[in-house]
């Protein structure tokens, strides 16, 4: 390798690295500065107060218990659930499809019309 194509590769990963230590110090500077958010002591006074009053209306709904729920009626088991049909009367017929399917005519002969169509005359390779 030639000493100015080292010199050239040493110069493009000297700037990468440049750019990475950069790039890392600026994302730690943004993550230090909302680390420590900036709020008054009479806002946190008041969002905790707000916090205290929701925390004691739910304790009193948790104190508070729901009614009671009506009793289930009671169902024979027979009754509840309708008998599986087992009988081959099902409604469902299968169909076993046509081992060896055969090409149509009108198939074999697509080529020829579509050269007809667009003008186009099909070449042979003799």
């Amino acid at each position: 390798m030639k000493r100015i194509h080292t010199l050239a590769i040493a110069l493009v990963l000297g700037a990468a690295a440049a750019a990475g230590l950069l790039a890392a110090t600026r994302t730690v500077d943004l993550g230090a500065a909302q680390a420590s958010p900036r709020l008054s002591d009479s806002a946190v006074a008041a969002r905790t107060a707000k916090l205290d009053r929701l925390e004691r209306s739910l304790q009193k709904a948790l104190a508070r218990r729901p009614p009671k729920l009506p009793r289930v009626p009671q169902v024979s088991p027979s009754s509840s659930v309708p008998a599986r049909s087992t009988s081959a009367d099902s409604g469902v017929v299968y169909v076993q499809a046509d081992a060896n399917p055969t090409a149509s005519s009108e198939r074999d002969d697509e080529s020829e019309y579509e050269s007809e169509d667009t003008g186009e005359e099909q070449e042979s390779d003799d």
